[in-house]
């Protein structure tokens, strides 16, 4: 096997941010108090490492943003859709994924034709065509690139990621 460098990383995080304990006690407040599920909802929002979360939705929070979550003026907590929250992923998706990979590309020096494999990851949400097919739109790569995309693995997913670079 040929050895595999990596000549640059870019990163970029959505807009909105929410302290760990937060997002743990919005969570918290919406199981049934004092049971099994609050206890350990709080137990390992607590104990994950994590200090800050972020998001595309601005209401993550209630009485903050767009209402996805939570009802505007009564507080309540809503249950959106998977088709809801994954339109806001793709709204806010496609351009962070395209400006990552050109802070990558500016990065490594490498002309955009040079590219020739694209492993993208996204720890939630979907659509298509996916971030691969726009990067290659948008930063001008040849239409042969290889295109991979890892969905739904979390944090964990950049080991597969580097794997699949590797192959």
């Amino acid at each position: 096997m040929q050895p595999v460098y990596v000549h640059s990383i870019a990163t970029r995080t959505p807009p909105h941010a929410y302290s760990q304990e937060a997002a743990g006690e919005m969570l918290g407040g919406q199981l049934e108090p004092g049971s099994t599920g609050q206890r350990l909802s709080h137990r390992i929002y607590r104990s994950s490492g994590i200090d800050q979360r972020h998001s595309v939705i601005s209401g993550y929070l209630p009485g903050q943003g767009d209402g996805l979550f939570f009802e505007r003026e009564s507080g309540d907590f809503l249950s959106p859709s998977t088709g809801s929250r994954n339109d806001k992923y793709v709204a806010a998706a496609k351009p962070l994924f395209v400006d990552t990979a050109r802070a990558a590309l500016d990065a490594s020096g490498f002309e955009a034709s040079a590219v020739t494999h694209l492993v993208t990851v996204s720890c939630t949400g979907f659509f298509a065509p996916g971030p691969d097919y726009y990067i290659v739109r948008d930063l001008g790569l040849r239409e042969s690139t290889e295109r991979y995309h890892i969905g739904f693995m979390g944090c964990f997913a950049a080991f597969p990621a580097l794997r699949m670079a590797a192959s």
